[in-house]
């Protein structure tokens, strides 16, 4: 699967968590900002239930996040998953 910057992706990931035996799992998606051996960054919305549109792009909905690549179970492209109008 080739990563480029501004695709929209949605990404499956186990983090860390305070006085637990067990990691927990997280999914978000967004505008992938960032590509690294390590990691990948992208703009996640707020509000991830909300179908994504083009308006989120002009928006201040969303919050950065790295992501260790390591922590990632599944990753999908916006194309595989729905159409972004």
């Amino acid at each position: 699967m080739k990563l480029r910057r501004g695709q929209i992706i949605r990404v499956a990931f186990d983090d860390h968590v305070e006085n637990s035996n067990k990691s927990h799992s997280f999914t978000a998606h967004g505008k992938l900002v960032g590509i690294s051996k390590k990691c990948l960054t992208i703009d996640a919305w707020y509000d991830t239930r909300k179908r994504p549109t083009r308006r989120y792009f002009d928006s201040e909905n969303y919050t950065r996040w790295t992501i260790l690549r390591v922590a990632i179970t599944k990753l999908e492209i916006a194309t595989q998953w729905e159409e972004v109008t």
